[in-house]
């Protein structure tokens, strides 16, 4: 396929078909990060559920990032004074002792909260706004997300003046989404860097001194997806999604910022088939894997497998265990799937190779779904190439190895069925007739699938 004068040019490696810059019908071959599927989507302008991050000082996102750190800092003060800690891997700040809780709040003790650096009072100087991003993934589905960065600064008590101390926070929210679904459930996941300071030699001293252990990020981190979980099944407060949000207040509202998401309608009993109407699908054969010759000397000879995803779903090509392909082979197979494309926005498709390579491509419903005609794409890696002479820097390249071939059948509503025979009326049974779905009535430019094909 070629680019042309008046549609918009080749991008990244692959072909982008559209019939203006805002109305994108297909992009094929790309070897750049694959935008994010369908679902999770966007919030709705009305989402049922949010995690606000304040809604007192003691509940909201900010209270559980705050009251993690003061459980490490409890402990902290609690060895300094020579009190025993209860199930130190598991303590919670609800088990400080008063005497401890009175030092935190007042800021006192070999470690403390910098003025003005708790969660609950900072504002956007130590938690920004919640914003939305993506994966950037190139050989898998992306998915987009909400998140937020923050940092957390503390003063340490050392011979000669007091020092900060900096821990940098990244808390991730997502709507986890299994492959080929549109139905998930919403996570919290955060991530606490290693202490940075002012003066470098601080690290060195705080270790001889043992004011602050080394796995206090980690703790703080536990402490605070302990709160909210990350496990693939509901935790308090979280659940069911469909979509995920940031909701970022003016920076005089901070307390009123929010992570947001749609709760999924309830599942209804699927009505009798409408013998007028079938639902859309697309099947895709996996026709042929070539192997190009790149610039590498010496390719992997090792054993191959490839992956694909089809709006989100994975098959695995060969189905089972793996093949050799040298450079000018090919690996011909018939293999197919089927997949339902009602309610979705495109045919999303990502073949991936065990190298590290990987490649997209995505129809709209408006070119059919990509149907009527034989496509390929080339997966890609960047590999970083030695110097050719003393003094040149390496150079990275981007090796497209595995070509596929994969033509598309699009199956959808045929306009007229014929009646047929007559039939009591009963349950189950409209105007007499029990609906049956027709049998190969496929849109224009699509043919009968390949019945003999190996289905994935």
């Amino acid at each position: 396929m070629t680019c042309k004068s008046q549609i918009l040019p080749c991008l990244f490696m692959g072909t982008v078909i559209a019939l203006s810059s805002s109305t994108l019908l297909a992009q094929e071959d790309v070897n750049s990060p694959p935008p994010p599927l369908q679902w999770p989507t966007d919030v709705s302008a009305h989402p049922g559920k949010e995690l606000p991050f304040q809604v007192s000082k003691d509940l909201g996102l900010r209270a559980t990032i705050e009251q993690a750190a003061n459980a490490e800092l409890c402990k902290i003060l609690m060895k300094d004074a020579n009190m025993p800690v209860p199930n130190e891997a598991t303590f919670t700040y609800d088990q400080c002792p008063a005497s401890i809780k009175a030092k935190i709040n007042a800021r006192e003790g070999v470690v403390a909260w910098e003025d003005g650096a708790r969660p609950t009072e900072c504002g956007r100087s130590c938690v920004g706004a919640p914003f939305m991003s993506q994966t950037q993934n190139t050989n898998r589905p992306n998915a987009r997300y909400a998140m937020v960065y923050g940092n957390l600064t503390f003063q340490v008590d050392l011979p000669g003046p007091n020092r900060d101390i900096g821990y940098g926070l990244e808390i991730d929210v997502t709507c986890d989404v299994p492959g080929g679904s549109r139905d998930g459930i919403v996570n919290v996941t955060s991530k606490t860097d290693g202490p940075v300071a002012d003066d470098p030699g601080i690290l060195e001293s705080i270790i001889n001194f043992l004011v602050l252990p080394l796995e206090i990020s980690q703790r703080i981190t536990d402490g605070i997806n302990k709160t909210y979980g990350v496990s693939t099944t509901s935790a308090p407060s979280m659940g069911p999604c469909s979509s995920i949000g940031a909701n970022a207040s003016p920076p005089a509202d901070w307390k009123f910022d929010s992570f947001t998401w749609d709760v999924p309608s309830p599942r209804r009993r699927p009505p009798i088939p409408d013998v007028t109407t079938m639902k859309p699908t697309a099947t895709i054969y996996f026709d042929r894997i070539f192997r190009n010759q790149t610039i590498q000397s010496n390719p992997s000879t090792g054993p191959l497998d490839f992956t694909v995803y089809i709006n989100g779903r994975v098959a695995h090509i060969p189905r089972n265990g793996s093949i050799t392909l040298a450079p000018g082979a090919s690996f011909d197979q018939k293999i197919c799937t089927t997949v339902p494309m009602d309610g979705l926005n495109s045919l999303h498709l990502i073949f991936a190779d065990n190298l590290g390579g990987g490649v997209w491509s995505q129809f709209a419903p408006t070119v059919n779904f990509g149907a009527g005609g034989g496509h390929k794409m080339t997966t890609g890696r960047t590999v970083v190439l030695p110097a050719r002479r003393p003094g040149d820097k390496p150079t990275s390249t981007l090796l497209r190895e595995f070509e596929l071939a994969y033509p598309i059948e699009s199956h959808g509503a045929p306009t007229s069925v014929a009646p047929g025979p007559a039939a009591p009326v009963g349950p189950g049974r409209v105007g007499g007739v029990r609906p049956r779905p027709p049998a190969g009535i496929f849109t224009p430019g699509g043919t009968v699938p390949d019945s003999a094909c190996t289905k994935i």
